[in-house]
């Protein structure tokens, strides 16, 4: 019995923490006083079946103008293939507006050239990247519901029609990530 009880505390405990983002990166530029902060991965996948499980993160970066942002995308795919600069994502958000973005990183820093080793199997996965510069109202609007992606890849580009919202959750745990770190007031001028 004791097992039993355990083991369902044990789940809960990894079904709390599933989808929850942390700040993982935080830094302030000892000169300037300007902070960045970056979020944990969260997967997004569209049921088992998914042939393109996502890993969703954000990058907050404070400038003299204000903060920019971030959305960084990772794909697990079964070949090690670059997302080319310049390649576009669109997002449709709940709202109905639909959000073009185009990736930041080059192709060196995109692909994941070493990959993991599926256990079990003779098969690796890569998790090659994406970088798209994006405003906080965009943010805010995919954080209420995205109901459909599509992502360019090198040699086409493939659409995700989310049945649960599962990636507007993960945006919306991110933002409220970086605001907590915003807010915290760990910057140089606060409270001087």
């Amino acid at each position: 019995m004791k097992k039993i009880v355990l083991s369902l505390a044990l789940m809960m405990c990894a079904l709390i923490s599933w989808g929850q983002s942390q700040l993982i990166y935080k830094d302030q530029d000892a000169k300037t006083g300007l902070r960045s902060f970056g979020t944990s991965d969260i997967i997004v996948r569209n049921g088992m079946t998914d042939r393109h499980p996502l890993k969703v993160s954000l990058l907050a970066v404070e400038s003299l103008q204000g903060w920019s942002y971030s959305l960084n995308i990772s794909v697990a795919e079964l070949t090690s293939r670059a997302v080319p600069e310049g390649s576009i994502l669109l997002l449709r958000a709940k709202s109905g507006d639909v959000f073009e973005l185009a990736n930041t990183l080059s192709e060196t820093q995109s692909r994941d050239w070493v990959g993991q080793w599926i256990e079990g199997t003779a098969s690796k996965t890569y998790d090659n990247k994406a970088s798209y510069i994006i405003t906080r109202e965009q943010l805010e609007a995919l954080s209420s519901g995205v109901l459909k992606l599509r992502m360019q890849l090198s040699g086409g580009s493939f659409d995700t029609e989310y049945k649960k919202d599962r990636m507007g959750a993960a945006i919306k745990a991110h933002l409220a990530a970086i605001d907590s770190g915003i807010s915290s007031g760990s910057d140089l001028r606060s409270d001087f």
